[in-house]
C-alpha cells in the first residue's frame, strides 16, 4: 500500500498557476486604486478569472441616514442596473450581510422571496445567483461586496474563503478612500472658514 500523496497533473499545475496569477492581479488592482469606481471596474474585469462573476457591487452603510447605498456597480455583460440606489438595511441582502457580518449565498433568485423589490431588479438583468461578503475594516463595518452571476448555483461554500479574502482586501481599500475623502472635505472646510475671516 502506497501512502504517498499523488503528484498533481501538469494540467492541474497550470490551472493553479493561472489562478494564482489572476489572484495576484486582483490583489494588485485592489492595492493600486484611489477611487471606488476604478476599483470595482477592475474587479468586474479580473474576478471572472477566479469565480463566475458578471456583476460586482459595492454597498456601503450610511449611518447618518440609516441606509445602504449601492455606491458602485460594474458588469461585464450588458445591463441596465446602475449604482446610487438606496435602501433600508432590512430591504437588501447587503444590509443583512452588513448587520450580521456573515456572507450570504443566494443560489437561485427565482426561489428567493426576501427583498422582493431588489431581487426583481436583479432578475430584470438576468441575474440568477449571487454571493455577498462583508466589507469590514479594522475600524468599522462598512457594508458588503456582492458578486452576481447569470448562472444558477454559481457560488459554492468552497468559494467563500476566496471571496471573503477579497472582501477583506477591498474593505481596506474602501477605508483608505473614505479617509482620503474625509480629509479632503475637512481641508475644504478649514479653507472656507479661513476665507470668511
Amino acid at each position: 500500500m502506497n501512502d504517498r500523496p499523488s503528484l498533481p497533473t501538469p494540467q492541474a499545475m497550470q490551472g493553479n498557476s493561472e489562478r494564482y496569477g489572476a489572484l495576484l492581479q486582483v490583489v494588485e488592482a485592489i492595492a493600486s486604486h484611489a477611487d471606488l469606481q476604478g476599483l470595482v471596474q477592475d474587479l468586474a474585469r479580473l474576478l471572472p478569472l477566479l469565480v463566475p462573476v458578471n456583476f460586482v457591487g459595492l454597498s456601503l452603510y450610511d449611518a447618518q441616514r440609516d441606509m445602504m447605498r449601492l455606491h458602485v456597480l460594474r458588469a461585464n455583460v450588458p445591463a441596465d442596473i446602475i449604482g446610487g440606489q438606496e435602501s433600508h438595511p432590512s430591504d437588501t441582502p447587503a444590509g443583512l450581510v452588513w448587520q450580521t457580518q456573515h456572507p450570504v449565498i443566494l443560489s437561485d433568485l427565482a426561489e428567493e422571496h426576501r427583498w422582493p423589490k431588489l431581487i426583481a431588479l436583479m432578475r430584470e438583468d438576468a441575474v440568477q445567483s449571487c454571493c455577498l461578503v462583508p466589507l469590514t475594516s479594522a475600524v468599522r463595518q462598512l457594508g458588503a461586496l456582492a458578486f452576481s452571476s447569470l448562472e444558477k448555483d454559481a457560488y459554492r461554500v468552497s468559494d467563500l474563503a476566496l471571496m471573503q479574502q477579497i472582501g477583506r482586501q477591498v474593505a481596506v481599500a474602501v477605508e483608505n478612500v473614505l479617509n482620503r475623502e474625509a480629509a479632503a472635505a475637512a481641508r475644504q472646510d478649514v479653507e472656507r472658514q479661513r476665507d470668511r475671516f
